[in-house]
């Protein structure tokens, strides 16, 4: 059960006990959202100051992962199979270019950039330094 849905059920009852209740008894649910007012309101009121808020790390981090252009001295390994896009498996040797349907990918436990196919991913000694 969510809280979210248990807050509407209390505010669905609060609002019923101020129609139904006489009216001294109005006022008792009305004080107690007030005591929560009261307790609670700086905190309420922070976090409606956070959601408006712009992300300022995040603009900053789109700003620089945002693609440059290529410097002009750019030279590609692509052709000589040293590419970080050229997938190679470090176990058996197949590539993605003579097995397209086998998928490939790199072990975030080994240290450098090692790529597996889906066989050898799960099951490999990893690299170390």
């Amino acid at each position: 059960l969510k809280v979210k849905w248990l807050a509407i059920a209390e505010f669905l009852f609060f609002l019923y006990e101020v129609i139904v209740l006489p009216m001294p008894l109005k006022f008792l649910p009305l004080v107690s959202i007030l005591n929560l007012v009261l307790i609670c309101g700086d905190l309420i009121a922070g976090q409606f100051r956070k959601i408006r808020k712009p992300n300022i790390r995040g603009a900053r981090w789109k700003a620089q992962t945002q693609p440059r252009a290529r410097p002009s001295t750019f030279t590609s390994d692509v052709g000589s199979g040293n590419s970080f896009t050229e997938r190679k498996c470090s176990v058996c040797g197949k590539s993605a270019a003579e097995h397209p349907e086998l998928e490939f990918r790199y072990c975030s436990r080994c240290s450098g950039m090692h790529c597996f196919c889906e066989e050898h991913i799960n099951a490999h000694v990893h690299f170390g330094e």
